[in-house]
């Protein structure tokens, strides 16, 4: 059979043209979907779903850190020696 020219005949009756404009749309929405994909894999945000936090100190590891804090707040001369005392009274309970 040679070729005339004739679409409808090559593509064997009904053929390419209502269903290459779906075929091409589907393709077009799998290949945004894959893209879509990729993306979300390698933009890891601070705080997304894929973060996981340390678990909070217990209460001891807690005193010792405001305590440490308190000191160094001494130690700049932020708060005299006295509010030291009491804040560090609080601290310890």
């Amino acid at each position: 059979m040679m070729w005339r020219g004739d679409w409808h005949e090559m593509m064997g009756g009904w053929g390419f043209f209502p269903w290459g404009g779906l075929h091409m749309l589907f393709s077009l929405a799998a290949l945004a979907l894959l893209v879509a994909f990729v993306v979300s894999l390698f933009s890891h945000r601070p705080g997304g779903p894929h973060h996981h936090f340390p678990p909070p100190p217990e209460s001891g590891q807690r005193a010792g850190m405001g305590l440490a804090i308190l000191e160094e707040r001494y130690v700049r001369g932020e708060i005299d020696r006295e509010e030291f005392m009491l804040k560090k009274r609080d601290l310890l309970g």
